[in-house]
């Protein structure tokens, strides 16, 4: 719906583009949907509530240490895409800068490997992967404001549409957020 190609879809700012997508995850992670995806198992028989309940809780089991995996890959997005070293400054590799940044924030560190290094993100995103966690907590806000009593309610879903998914790129997160959260300091 944006007038100008370069203004669609995932074309918008690094600090919020990544909002629907974990937009949805509490959709794919909320039992009430999940109930309706996975509504029979092999047998034919519905799934158990808890086998469900089980399931959504399970989510959550290491969301503190993928939570500092991200900040760990924010730093050193802002490290490796900040100000190259001036000439005769101390530099350091980029192999140094991720143990050293796993060590500050206590995230086991697979000794020996490059993992930065299959973190497309990282390349596409140069020096804007804090947007990743930023979007995690815009989607947690608009789900929590719209979605949590009813994911399936019309007028919440026409509200996402017609003030954040219709726009792509082409207008300011920060409105977008205060309009669909009906709250100017958003």
């Amino acid at each position: 719906r944006t007038k100008f190609q370069h203004l669609s879809g995932t074309r918008g700012s690094l600090d919020f583009v990544e909002t629907p997508s974990h937009l949805l995850e509490h959709f794919v992670w909320d039992e009430r949907t999940l109930s309706q995806h996975l509504a029979k198992n092999r047998d034919g028989a519905p799934i158990p509530p808890d086998v469900l309940a089980s399931l959504v809780q399970s989510r959550n089991a290491f969301r503190h240490v993928e939570m500092q995996n991200q900040v760990v890959l924010s730093m050193f997005d802002q490290h490796v895409f900040s100000a190259p070293p001036t000439k005769g400054s101390d530099s350091t590799s980029t192999q140094t800068l991720w143990k050293s940044l796993h060590e500050q924030a206590n995230v086991p560190l697979a000794r020996g490997t490059h993992h930065y290094t299959s973190v497309g993100h990282l390349i596409t995103y140069g020096a804007g992967y804090y947007g990743y966690l930023f979007a995690q907590t815009f989607a947690d806000n608009i789900w929590k404001h719209l979605f949590e009593k009813s994911p399936f309610d019309r007028s919440s879903g026409e509200a996402l549409w017609k003030k954040m998914l219709q726009h792509g790129g082409s207008r300011d997160p920060g409105i977008i957020l205060e309009d669909i959260l009906e709250d100017k300091t958003a």
